[in-house]
Protein backbone atom coordinates (compact mmCIF):
# COMPACT_ATOMS: atom_id res chain seq x y z
CA UNK A 1 0.00 0.00 0.00
CA UNK A 2 1.28 3.48 -1.16
CA UNK A 3 2.10 6.20 1.68
CA UNK A 4 -0.89 8.27 -0.72
CA UNK A 5 -3.34 5.35 -0.40
CA UNK A 6 -2.14 5.21 4.05
CA UNK A 7 -3.15 8.84 3.98
CA UNK A 8 -6.62 8.49 2.53
CA UNK A 9 -7.93 5.69 4.69
CA UNK A 10 -6.25 7.38 7.41
CA UNK A 11 -8.33 10.78 7.04
CA UNK A 12 -11.50 9.39 5.95
CA UNK A 13 -11.29 6.90 9.43
CA UNK A 14 -10.45 10.24 10.82
CA UNK A 15 -13.70 11.85 9.09
CA UNK A 16 -15.89 8.92 10.10
CA UNK A 17 -14.94 9.10 13.97
CA UNK A 18 -15.44 12.95 13.84
CA UNK A 19 -19.23 12.08 12.71
CA UNK A 20 -19.99 9.83 15.06
CA UNK A 21 -18.97 11.32 18.08
CA UNK A 22 -22.52 13.43 18.86
CA UNK A 23 -23.87 9.88 18.55
CA UNK A 24 -21.21 8.71 20.84
CA UNK A 25 -21.89 11.50 23.28
CA UNK A 26 -25.53 11.12 22.69
CA UNK A 27 -25.48 7.71 24.38
CA UNK A 28 -27.85 6.85 27.68
CA UNK A 29 -28.01 3.64 28.81
CA UNK A 30 -31.70 2.53 28.82
CA UNK A 31 -33.50 2.82 32.47
CA UNK A 32 -32.89 -0.84 34.22
CA UNK A 33 -36.81 -2.57 34.30
CA UNK A 34 -37.97 -5.79 35.29
CA UNK A 35 -38.22 -8.15 32.09
CA UNK A 36 -41.47 -9.23 30.45
CA UNK A 37 -39.47 -12.63 29.92
CA UNK A 38 -38.09 -13.55 32.88
CA UNK A 39 -34.87 -13.62 31.67
CA UNK A 40 -32.30 -10.64 32.71
CA UNK A 41 -28.54 -10.10 33.37
CA UNK A 42 -29.46 -9.69 37.76
CA UNK A 43 -32.00 -12.30 38.86
CA UNK A 44 -34.05 -11.75 42.13
CA UNK A 45 -35.38 -14.61 44.14
CA UNK A 46 -36.89 -12.97 47.05
CA UNK A 47 -37.81 -15.92 49.44
CA UNK A 48 -36.38 -19.33 50.04
CA UNK A 49 -37.06 -21.65 52.93
CA UNK A 50 -36.06 -24.68 54.87
CA UNK A 51 -38.92 -24.35 57.51
CA UNK A 52 -41.89 -26.69 58.07
CA UNK A 53 -40.99 -29.51 55.90
CA UNK A 54 -40.17 -27.05 52.82
CA UNK A 55 -37.54 -27.74 50.68
CA UNK A 56 -36.32 -25.05 47.79
CA UNK A 57 -34.99 -25.98 44.42
CA UNK A 58 -32.79 -22.90 42.61
CA UNK A 59 -32.92 -23.52 39.26
CA UNK A 60 -30.99 -20.86 36.77
CA UNK A 61 -31.52 -21.99 32.83
CA UNK A 62 -29.82 -20.23 29.77
CA UNK A 63 -31.29 -20.07 26.49
CA UNK A 64 -27.61 -22.02 24.37
CA UNK A 65 -28.64 -19.39 21.35
CA UNK A 66 -27.28 -16.47 23.75
CA UNK A 67 -23.91 -17.70 24.81
CA UNK A 68 -20.38 -18.83 23.42
CA UNK A 69 -20.50 -22.41 22.08
CA UNK A 70 -17.27 -22.83 24.51
CA UNK A 71 -19.15 -22.41 27.59
CA UNK A 72 -21.98 -21.21 29.73
CA UNK A 73 -21.80 -17.47 31.56
CA UNK A 74 -19.85 -17.26 34.79
CA UNK A 75 -22.47 -16.62 37.77
CA UNK A 76 -21.99 -15.21 41.37
CA UNK A 77 -24.48 -15.42 44.00
CA UNK A 78 -25.47 -13.16 46.79
CA UNK A 79 -27.37 -15.10 49.68
CA UNK A 80 -29.62 -12.46 51.96
CA UNK A 81 -30.36 -12.25 55.38
CA UNK A 82 -34.43 -12.57 55.78
CA UNK A 83 -33.60 -9.86 58.98
CA UNK A 84 -31.62 -7.14 57.66
CA UNK A 85 -31.24 -7.92 53.83
CA UNK A 86 -27.20 -8.12 54.70
CA UNK A 87 -24.94 -10.36 52.55
CA UNK A 88 -24.88 -14.12 54.68
CA UNK A 89 -23.22 -16.02 51.91
CA UNK A 90 -21.89 -15.72 48.37
CA UNK A 91 -20.67 -18.12 45.92
CA UNK A 92 -19.00 -17.98 42.28
CA UNK A 93 -20.63 -20.68 39.85
CA UNK A 94 -18.29 -21.88 36.67
CA UNK A 95 -20.42 -23.21 34.08
CA UNK A 96 -19.31 -25.67 30.98
CA UNK A 97 -20.76 -25.49 27.47
CA UNK A 98 -24.58 -25.29 27.78
CA UNK A 99 -24.50 -25.92 31.73
CA UNK A 100 -27.38 -24.79 33.76
CA UNK A 101 -27.17 -24.11 37.56
CA UNK A 102 -29.48 -25.74 40.01
CA UNK A 103 -28.95 -26.51 43.12
CA UNK A 104 -31.49 -27.62 46.40
CA UNK A 105 -31.80 -25.62 49.52
CA UNK A 106 -32.79 -27.59 52.92
CA UNK A 107 -32.43 -28.20 56.27
CA UNK A 108 -30.66 -31.57 57.18
CA UNK A 109 -30.72 -34.13 60.53
CA UNK A 110 -28.33 -32.06 62.33
CA UNK A 111 -30.94 -28.98 62.01
CA UNK A 112 -28.19 -27.29 59.49
CA UNK A 113 -29.34 -24.89 56.39
CA UNK A 114 -27.53 -26.58 53.61
CA UNK A 115 -27.29 -25.66 49.77
CA UNK A 116 -26.57 -28.39 47.76
CA UNK A 117 -25.18 -28.61 43.85
CA UNK A 118 -27.67 -30.54 41.60
CA UNK A 119 -25.90 -29.14 37.61
CA UNK A 120 -22.93 -27.11 37.33
CA UNK A 121 -19.20 -28.18 37.21
CA UNK A 122 -18.05 -25.79 40.01
CA UNK A 123 -19.11 -23.98 42.91
CA UNK A 124 -16.74 -21.53 45.09
CA UNK A 125 -18.03 -20.28 48.26
CA UNK A 126 -17.35 -16.62 49.72
CA UNK A 127 -14.43 -17.28 52.29
CA UNK A 128 -12.43 -14.38 52.79
CA UNK A 129 -9.46 -16.64 53.23
CA UNK A 130 -9.26 -18.84 49.67
CA UNK A 131 -7.12 -21.44 51.60
CA UNK A 132 -10.17 -22.56 53.17
CA UNK A 133 -12.74 -21.50 50.66
CA UNK A 134 -15.00 -24.58 50.46
CA UNK A 135 -15.53 -25.73 46.75
CA UNK A 136 -17.12 -28.72 44.70
CA UNK A 137 -19.35 -29.85 42.02
CA UNK A 138 -22.57 -31.99 41.33
CA UNK A 139 -23.14 -33.01 44.71
CA UNK A 140 -21.09 -30.60 46.64
CA UNK A 141 -23.01 -28.72 50.10
CA UNK A 142 -22.50 -25.66 50.90
CA UNK A 143 -23.90 -24.98 55.04
CA UNK A 144 -25.74 -21.56 54.53
CA UNK A 145 -26.48 -19.17 57.80
CA UNK A 146 -30.74 -18.83 57.75
CA UNK A 147 -33.22 -21.41 57.30
CA UNK A 148 -34.99 -18.80 54.69
CA UNK A 149 -33.81 -15.49 53.24
CA UNK A 150 -33.59 -14.43 49.63
CA UNK A 151 -31.23 -14.73 46.45
CA UNK A 152 -29.54 -12.47 44.30
CA UNK A 153 -27.81 -14.06 41.07
CA UNK A 154 -25.90 -12.07 38.89
CA UNK A 155 -24.96 -13.35 35.36
CA UNK A 156 -21.46 -11.92 34.57
CA UNK A 157 -20.64 -11.33 30.98
CA UNK A 158 -17.82 -13.44 31.46
CA UNK A 159 -17.23 -17.85 30.30
CA UNK A 160 -14.45 -19.89 30.97
CA UNK A 161 -12.41 -19.90 27.98
CA UNK A 162 -12.04 -23.65 26.45
CA UNK A 163 -10.21 -22.59 22.81
CA UNK A 164 -7.09 -24.46 21.71
CA UNK A 165 -4.81 -21.84 22.89
CA UNK A 166 -6.55 -21.65 26.65
CA UNK A 167 -5.21 -23.47 29.54
CA UNK A 168 -8.13 -25.25 30.67
CA UNK A 169 -9.31 -28.38 28.77
CA UNK A 170 -12.74 -30.53 28.58
CA UNK A 171 -11.99 -32.31 31.14
CA UNK A 172 -10.96 -29.37 33.45
CA UNK A 173 -12.98 -29.73 37.17
CA UNK A 174 -13.39 -27.55 40.24
CA UNK A 175 -10.06 -27.79 41.60
CA UNK A 176 -8.12 -26.35 38.46
CA UNK A 177 -10.71 -23.57 38.67
CA UNK A 178 -10.00 -23.92 42.46
CA UNK A 179 -5.69 -23.61 41.86
CA UNK A 180 -6.43 -20.57 39.56
CA UNK A 181 -7.34 -18.42 42.98
CA UNK A 182 -5.19 -20.39 45.32
CA UNK A 183 -2.19 -20.10 43.22
CA UNK A 184 -2.57 -16.29 42.95
CA UNK A 185 -3.27 -16.97 39.16
CA UNK A 186 -6.51 -15.17 39.31
CA UNK A 187 -5.78 -12.65 42.43
CA UNK A 188 -3.26 -11.31 39.85
CA UNK A 189 -4.81 -11.53 36.61
CA UNK A 190 -8.54 -13.16 36.86
CA UNK A 191 -9.38 -12.37 32.85
CA UNK A 192 -6.84 -15.24 32.58
CA UNK A 193 -8.53 -18.20 30.35
CA UNK A 194 -11.76 -15.63 30.65
CA UNK A 195 -13.52 -14.61 27.94
CA UNK A 196 -15.87 -11.25 27.86
CA UNK A 197 -19.38 -11.86 25.50
CA UNK A 198 -19.96 -9.56 22.92
CA UNK A 199 -23.64 -8.89 24.51
CA UNK A 200 -24.37 -9.16 28.34
CA UNK A 201 -25.80 -12.67 28.84
CA UNK A 202 -29.32 -13.19 30.37
CA UNK A 203 -30.68 -16.28 32.15
CA UNK A 204 -34.04 -17.06 33.60
CA UNK A 205 -34.32 -18.31 37.24
CA UNK A 206 -36.83 -20.57 38.96
CA UNK A 207 -37.84 -21.55 42.20
CA UNK A 208 -39.70 -24.52 43.53
CA UNK A 209 -41.10 -24.86 46.80
CA UNK A 210 -41.73 -28.95 47.71
CA UNK A 211 -43.24 -30.33 50.60
CA UNK A 212 -42.70 -33.92 50.54
CA UNK A 213 -44.48 -35.19 53.66
CA UNK A 214 -47.35 -33.54 52.57
CA UNK A 215 -47.15 -33.80 48.75
CA UNK A 216 -47.01 -30.43 47.93
CA UNK A 217 -44.88 -28.11 45.38
CA UNK A 218 -45.01 -25.14 43.70
CA UNK A 219 -43.08 -22.92 41.72
CA UNK A 220 -42.31 -19.26 40.89
CA UNK A 221 -39.78 -17.29 38.58
CA UNK A 222 -37.39 -15.30 40.00
CA UNK A 223 -37.73 -10.88 39.38
CA UNK A 224 -35.22 -10.57 36.21
CA UNK A 225 -33.76 -7.28 35.27
CA UNK A 226 -32.45 -5.93 32.02
CA UNK A 227 -30.49 -3.08 30.99
CA UNK A 228 -28.53 -2.95 34.26
CA UNK A 229 -24.99 -2.06 32.39
CA UNK A 230 -23.45 -3.36 35.04
CA UNK A 231 -19.32 -3.77 34.98
CA UNK A 232 -19.52 -7.58 35.72
CA UNK A 233 -15.62 -8.39 35.63
CA UNK A 234 -14.28 -11.87 37.34
CA UNK A 235 -14.07 -11.16 40.85
CA UNK A 236 -13.87 -13.80 44.14
CA UNK A 237 -16.80 -15.13 45.82
CA UNK A 238 -16.31 -12.83 48.43
CA UNK A 239 -16.37 -9.90 46.62
CA UNK A 240 -18.68 -6.42 47.88
CA UNK A 241 -18.31 -4.74 44.41
CA UNK A 242 -20.86 -7.14 42.24
CA UNK A 243 -24.60 -5.64 43.68
CA UNK A 244 -27.06 -3.67 42.85
CA UNK A 245 -25.72 -0.20 43.88
CA UNK A 246 -23.42 -0.54 40.29
CA UNK A 247 -25.97 -0.29 37.95
CA UNK A 248 -25.77 2.25 35.50
CA UNK A 249 -28.92 1.36 33.29
CA UNK A 250 -31.02 5.03 33.65
CA UNK A 251 -28.45 7.31 35.20
CA UNK A 252 -29.43 10.55 33.84
CA UNK A 253 -33.04 9.67 34.50
CA UNK A 254 -32.75 8.44 38.27
CA UNK A 255 -29.23 9.03 38.88
CA UNK A 256 -28.26 5.21 38.57
CA UNK A 257 -27.43 2.99 41.62
CA UNK A 258 -30.25 1.97 43.54
CA UNK A 259 -32.22 5.10 42.50
CA UNK A 260 -32.61 3.25 39.31
CA UNK A 261 -33.93 -0.25 41.05
CA UNK A 262 -36.31 1.65 42.65
CA UNK A 263 -37.55 3.00 39.03
CA UNK A 264 -38.05 -0.18 38.00
CA UNK A 265 -39.62 -1.66 41.45
CA UNK A 266 -42.11 0.92 42.56
CA UNK A 267 -45.18 0.39 42.89
CA UNK A 268 -47.99 1.21 45.85
CA UNK A 269 -50.12 -0.91 45.69
CA UNK A 270 -50.42 -4.96 46.12
CA UNK A 271 -52.97 -7.68 45.61
CA UNK A 272 -53.61 -10.78 45.63
CA UNK A 273 -56.19 -14.10 46.40
CA UNK A 274 -56.59 -15.32 50.06
CA UNK A 275 -58.36 -18.47 50.31
CA UNK A 276 -59.05 -19.78 53.94
CA UNK A 277 -61.72 -22.43 54.15
CA UNK A 278 -61.62 -25.09 57.34
CA UNK A 279 -63.63 -27.64 55.54
CA UNK A 280 -60.66 -28.81 53.36
CA UNK A 281 -57.99 -26.98 55.43
CA UNK A 282 -57.47 -23.86 52.91
CA UNK A 283 -54.50 -21.63 54.35
CA UNK A 284 -52.51 -18.89 52.60
CA UNK A 285 -49.64 -16.92 53.15
CA UNK A 286 -48.69 -14.12 51.81
CA UNK A 287 -44.94 -13.66 51.46
CA UNK A 288 -43.44 -10.04 51.52
CA UNK A 289 -40.07 -9.10 51.02
CA UNK A 290 -38.21 -5.84 51.02
CA UNK A 291 -35.32 -6.85 47.72
CA UNK A 292 -33.29 -3.29 48.94
CA UNK A 293 -33.84 -3.64 52.63
CA UNK A 294 -29.57 -4.87 52.31
CA UNK A 295 -28.68 -1.29 50.84
CA UNK A 296 -30.70 1.44 52.30
CA UNK A 297 -33.67 2.01 54.73
CA UNK A 298 -36.72 2.19 52.40
CA UNK A 299 -39.36 1.94 55.36
CA UNK A 300 -41.11 5.04 57.12
CA UNK A 301 -41.01 3.83 60.59
CA UNK A 302 -38.66 2.86 63.45
CA UNK A 303 -39.36 0.38 65.72
CA UNK A 304 -37.11 -0.77 69.40
CA UNK A 305 -37.23 -4.39 69.53
CA UNK A 306 -34.94 -5.87 72.46
CA UNK A 307 -32.34 -2.83 72.25
CA UNK A 308 -32.33 -3.16 68.50
CA UNK A 309 -33.89 -0.85 65.82
CA UNK A 310 -35.92 -1.75 63.24
CA UNK A 311 -37.71 -0.31 60.29
CA UNK A 312 -41.07 -1.53 59.59
CA UNK A 313 -44.20 -1.03 57.63
CA UNK A 314 -46.99 -0.44 60.69
CA UNK A 315 -50.19 -1.06 60.35
CA UNK A 316 -53.03 -2.61 62.53
CA UNK A 317 -56.18 -4.75 62.45
CA UNK A 318 -59.47 -4.68 64.38
CA UNK A 319 -61.50 -7.47 64.10
CA UNK A 320 -65.57 -7.14 64.43
CA UNK A 321 -67.51 -9.90 64.84
CA UNK A 322 -69.69 -10.42 61.98
CA UNK A 323 -67.97 -8.08 59.51
CA UNK A 324 -64.57 -7.40 58.13
CA UNK A 325 -62.09 -5.83 60.05
CA UNK A 326 -60.36 -2.55 59.59
CA UNK A 327 -56.80 -2.33 58.67
CA UNK A 328 -55.21 0.68 58.87
CA UNK A 329 -51.54 2.89 59.95
CA UNK A 330 -51.58 4.82 63.07
CA UNK A 331 -48.48 6.83 61.44
CA UNK A 332 -47.90 9.08 58.38
CA UNK A 333 -49.08 7.52 55.38
CA UNK A 334 -52.04 5.60 54.97
CA UNK A 335 -51.38 1.45 54.50
CA UNK A 336 -54.58 -0.02 54.88
CA UNK A 337 -55.61 -3.88 53.61
CA UNK A 338 -58.91 -3.71 51.55
CA UNK A 339 -60.49 -7.17 50.77
CA UNK A 340 -63.26 -8.17 48.40
CA UNK A 341 -64.92 -11.14 48.11
CA UNK A 342 -68.23 -12.22 46.08
CA UNK A 343 -68.67 -8.91 45.27
CA UNK A 344 -68.75 -7.78 48.92
CA UNK A 345 -66.19 -4.87 49.97
CA UNK A 346 -64.83 -4.19 53.25
CA UNK A 347 -67.41 -1.54 54.42
CA UNK A 348 -65.11 -0.03 57.55
CA UNK A 349 -62.28 0.79 55.37
CA UNK A 350 -60.19 3.91 57.39
CA UNK A 351 -59.15 6.29 55.11
CA UNK A 352 -56.66 8.70 56.69
CA UNK A 353 -56.04 12.53 56.58
CA UNK A 354 -52.96 12.67 54.12
CA UNK A 355 -52.45 16.12 55.25
CA UNK A 356 -53.73 16.78 58.92
CA UNK A 357 -52.28 13.90 60.19
CA UNK A 358 -52.92 14.96 63.95
CA UNK A 359 -56.82 13.73 63.76
CA UNK A 360 -54.96 10.12 63.52
CA UNK A 361 -56.71 8.13 66.01
CA UNK A 362 -55.28 6.03 68.65
CA UNK A 363 -54.89 2.09 68.02
CA UNK A 364 -58.06 0.66 69.74
CA UNK A 365 -57.23 -1.58 72.67
CA UNK A 366 -58.67 -4.40 71.05
CA UNK A 367 -56.32 -3.93 67.91
CA UNK A 368 -53.81 -6.47 66.37
CA UNK A 369 -50.69 -4.52 66.33
CA UNK A 370 -48.58 -4.82 63.07
CA UNK A 371 -45.29 -4.43 62.68
CA UNK A 372 -43.49 -5.76 59.63
CA UNK A 373 -39.64 -4.96 60.21
CA UNK A 374 -37.84 -7.81 58.21
CA UNK A 375 -36.50 -8.47 54.58
CA UNK A 376 -38.55 -11.18 54.52
CA UNK A 377 -42.09 -11.39 55.88
CA UNK A 378 -44.54 -13.72 56.48
CA UNK A 379 -48.08 -12.82 56.92
CA UNK A 380 -50.48 -15.98 57.66
CA UNK A 381 -54.26 -15.18 56.96
CA UNK A 382 -56.78 -16.66 59.35
CA UNK A 383 -54.95 -19.52 60.67
CA UNK A 384 -53.79 -20.98 63.71
CA UNK A 385 -50.48 -21.60 62.22
CA UNK A 386 -48.05 -20.71 59.03
CA UNK A 387 -47.59 -22.38 55.68
CA UNK A 388 -43.97 -21.72 55.29
CA UNK A 389 -42.69 -20.75 58.29
CA UNK A 390 -42.30 -22.03 61.94
CA UNK A 391 -45.32 -20.85 64.39
CA UNK A 392 -42.98 -19.24 66.37
CA UNK A 393 -40.54 -17.60 63.60
CA UNK A 394 -39.60 -13.93 64.54
CA UNK A 395 -40.68 -13.48 60.35
CA UNK A 396 -44.58 -14.25 61.02
CA UNK A 397 -47.17 -12.19 61.32
CA UNK A 398 -51.11 -13.77 61.69
CA UNK A 399 -53.76 -11.39 59.86
CA UNK A 400 -56.34 -12.79 61.39
CA UNK A 401 -60.44 -11.48 60.80
CA UNK A 402 -59.62 -9.44 57.48
CA UNK A 403 -60.88 -11.26 55.21
CA UNK A 404 -63.99 -10.67 53.71
CA UNK A 405 -64.91 -14.60 52.36
CA UNK A 406 -63.60 -17.76 52.25
CA UNK A 407 -62.30 -16.92 48.62
CA UNK A 408 -61.16 -12.91 48.93
CA UNK A 409 -58.73 -10.41 46.79
CA UNK A 410 -56.78 -8.68 49.19
CA UNK A 411 -55.16 -5.44 48.39
CA UNK A 412 -52.40 -3.75 50.56
CA UNK A 413 -52.94 -0.18 49.71
CA UNK A 414 -49.85 2.36 50.35
CA UNK A 415 -47.58 -0.12 51.38
CA UNK A 416 -44.39 0.84 51.04
CA UNK A 417 -43.23 0.66 47.05
CA UNK A 418 -40.26 -1.74 46.99
CA UNK A 419 -42.06 -4.72 47.80
CA UNK A 420 -41.48 -8.70 46.16
CA UNK A 421 -43.15 -11.87 46.88
CA UNK A 422 -46.46 -13.97 46.51
CA UNK A 423 -49.40 -15.79 48.21
CA UNK A 424 -48.81 -19.08 48.61
CA UNK A 425 -52.35 -21.45 49.31
CA UNK A 426 -52.50 -24.92 50.34
CA UNK A 427 -55.28 -27.40 50.27
CA UNK A 428 -55.60 -30.84 52.30
CA UNK A 429 -57.83 -33.32 51.84
CA UNK A 430 -59.22 -31.17 48.49
CA UNK A 431 -61.04 -32.63 46.15
CA UNK A 432 -59.91 -33.33 42.10
CA UNK A 433 -61.31 -35.06 39.27
CA UNK A 434 -65.03 -33.91 40.28
CA UNK A 435 -64.91 -34.88 43.90
CA UNK A 436 -63.76 -38.11 43.09
CA UNK A 437 -60.28 -37.91 44.51
CA UNK A 438 -58.66 -36.58 47.91
CA UNK A 439 -55.73 -34.60 47.56
CA UNK A 440 -53.56 -32.07 48.93
CA UNK A 441 -52.27 -29.43 46.61
CA UNK A 442 -50.52 -25.85 46.49
CA UNK A 443 -51.43 -22.86 44.74
CA UNK A 444 -48.23 -20.18 44.11
CA UNK A 445 -48.90 -16.51 42.13
CA UNK A 446 -46.77 -13.60 42.42
CA UNK A 447 -48.58 -10.37 43.89
CA UNK A 448 -50.39 -7.97 41.25
CA UNK A 449 -48.86 -4.42 41.21
CA UNK A 450 -50.35 -1.26 40.93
Amino acid sequence: MSNCQKWIIKNIIGILLFLTLPAWGAYEPAPVRVSENGKGSVLIFPFYTTENGWDTYINVLGGMDRYSLRSSPILHMKVRSPETGDVTDAFNIYLKKHENFRASISANAEGKFILRVAEGTCVIDGNRDITSAHYGGVGTEFALENSLGSIELYVTNNYLDFSDESEWKSDSDCSDFMNSWRSGSWASDSSSGVLSALEQPEMQGKANLVNVGKGLASEYLSTALVNTEIDLPHLKASNTILDLSQVKGGENTYGGGIQAVIGALEKHDISNEVVVLDEINAKTDWVITYPLAGYANYKPFEFISNGKTKYCDSFYATPKEGSPSVVSSRWAWPHAFVSFGNGVQSENFFYQDMVDFSSIPPAPEESISLNVCNAVNVLAFDSSESIVTNPTSEYLEYMNGVVVNPVSTVTWSYSSPYILGFRLTTFENGTLNGGNTLANYSLLSKHNYE
